[in-house]
């Protein structure tokens, strides 16, 4: 059985650097504060010298980098938490190294991935967070011609003696170029290599396993680590591409030995527009069933004939972990799950404070609390027939001057406006 999530959507010459891991971005910026908060920093403990690498967080317990940082490494130490590196809060040792199965060095260089397990999870807020990796939608973009964002906290090249790791991550942008034109440069690129180019700069010794991302839908989404770059007579300056691997050629790889759950495919209702604040719903196909137990359940639809109900008067629950409003700048998700009871009420009473209700929404009160910012796809559950159904999921609220204050009613998606939609879409069975 196909697992699905509901989602509300707003909607050559010169070598390489493998050797020797000391570490710059050239031509870098400084980022900002928790631009990047997923990029880790890897102390690397060895029998001849302290090195320094970087990673991307991609579960709380998992760091994704280059094996080329930890082959043959025994004391690693993960540092999260900042942009500058004498902030950090967290420092988690590595428990477990696994290397690509297909990892090689010599004269081809290829599945330079490596995943490091951590001691304990680290805690997610706003200076850490799991990194957006491709979904399975992507296998096979090139990513040709899109521009990429490299960081890392390796040296600047303003000056010899730069100690490493820089205090502040640095950020360099520069566009994908196509595997033909990198490979007249570099021998031996593979499929699973995607290069960038060096015109404004880019990552040098010791950023391996740094993030290469794009920005979707206003979001970052790592879609390399780097790999590789020239490293000769002329350093790491400004023209010469690097390269990286292309994480779209690894997913299962990653899916297997994580925890990591990478939606496979996304159907956007055909309907839905975010000016009208219509057909607000989407259903997201995971990479693989969810494991079901006493945490994890699947949850109970409506039946068809519950679509004469209004369910006006009847109350429900939301849950979810978008935020409580007690602080301003709150990091989401919260750390617990949050959930409010209200009364649903009539579309009619809901239409005098919203524009654009429909029979397809269905409102709730929030005198004693409501969903706010992060709680969007929220289920709202009701219990009909001494059953817990999910009635709706969560559109849209005010988010004004008064925040997500009390008293301003809820505006969710009605579940059993769409049932034919899921039914046709998944293979779930709509009950009469």
């Amino acid at each position: 059985m196909k697992i699905i999530l509901f989602l509300l959507c707003a909607a050559l010459s010169g070598t390489w650097a493998i050797d020797s891991i000391q570490g710059r971005i050239t031509g870098g910026s400084d980022a900002g504060p928790n631009e990047f908060p997923f990029t880790a920093a890897i102390l690397i403990s060895g029998d001849e010298a302290h090195t320094f690498c970087a990673g991307i967080l991609v579960t709380p317990r998992h760091v994704l980098t280059s094996a080329n940082c930890v082959i043959r490494q025994t004391m690693l130490t993960v540092m999260l938490g900042s942009s500058d590196i004498t902030r950090m809060n967290q420092f988690i040792p590595v428990t477990n190294v696994r290397i690509h199965w297909n990892h090689s060095t010599t004269v081809i260089s290829r599945g330079d991935l490596a995943i490091l397990t951590l001691a304990r999870n680290a805690n997610l807020g706003e200076n850490v967070a799991v990194a957006q990796l491709p979904r399975w939608s992507d296998v096979g973009n090139t990513f040709n011609g899109f521009g990429a964002t490299l960081v890392g906290w390796g040296l600047s090249g303003h000056r010899e003696d730069e100690s490493i790791p820089l205090q502040h991550l640095q950020v360099v942008r520069n566009p994908i170029i196509s595997n033909f034109a990198c490979g007249l440069s570099h021998r031996f690129l593979q499929d699973e290599h995607i290069c960038s180019s060096g015109d404004n700069g880019g990552p040098c010794d010791g950023d391996e396993g740094g993030p290469v991302m794009i920005t979707e839908d206003g979001e970052p989404t790592v879609i390399a680590i780097h790999s590789f770059h020239f490293d000769g007579i002329g350093g790491c300056g400004r023209g010469r591409s690097s390269v990286h691997t292309r994480l779209t050629d690894h997913l299962d790889w990653l899916v297997e030995h994580t925890v990591l759950n990478i939606p496979i495919h996304i159907i956007i209702h055909p309907n839905y527009s975010s000016f009208f604040n219509r057909d607000d719903i989407a259903i997201v196909q995971l990479s693989r069933p969810a494991v079901l137990g006493d945490y994890v359940q699947v949850a109970r639809l409506p039946r068809r004939y519950h679509a004469t109900f209004t369910f006006t008067g009847w109350n429900s629950t939301i849950a979810g972990w978008g935020s409580s409003g007690n602080r301003d700048n709150e990091p989401l998700p919260q750390q617990h799950l949050h959930f409010a009871h209200g009364e649903v009420i009539s579309n009619f009473v809901c239409g005098l404070s919203h524009s654009f209700v429909r029979e397809g929404h269905i409102c709730t009160a929030t005198d004693e609390g409501g969903p706010c910012d992060g709680d969007e796809g929220s289920p709202i559950y009701a219990q009909v027939d001494g059953q817990t159904l999910l009635i709706a999921v969560h559109s849209f609220h005010y988010s004004g001057i008064r925040g997500c204050d009390r008293g301003r009613s809820a505006v969710n998606t009605r579940v059993t406006e769409y049932l034919d939609w899921i039914g046709q879409n998944t293979d779930v069975e709509i009950l009469n």
